[in-house]
């Protein structure tokens, strides 16, 4: 992502994989979350007893994650996840 680049004109410009663009998202919405709680990858990692290699690979968005790990993510988060389904359109709104 270049300085000029929205979150959201980077996440246009990814190539049309849909798992891809699903573990960005994950992704992008946990670092959200991990700013806002003034987090750090190393304590995240501490509370979920995994490595900070691992949490780095998610973080970007490189880890193909359980229901599992998500889980474990959101209670580390303090977090619940919502999941829903919707009908797709053309762009990514």
């Amino acid at each position: 992502m270049t300085a000029k680049q929205t979150s959201l004109e980077w996440f246009k410009s990814l190539p049309e994989n849909p798992s891809a663009q699903l573990k960005i998202e994950v992704a992008c919405k946990l670092n959200a979350v991990i700013a806002e709680k003034r987090l750090s990858k190393k304590e995240l990692a501490r509370r979920l007893q995994s490595s900070r290699a691992w949490m780095s690979k998610v973080l970007r968005g490189d880890a193909n994650l359980s229901m599992e790990a998500l889980c474990r993510l959101a209670e580390a988060l303090n977090c619940k996840i919502h999941i829903h389904f919707e009908e797709k359109t053309d762009d990514f709104s």
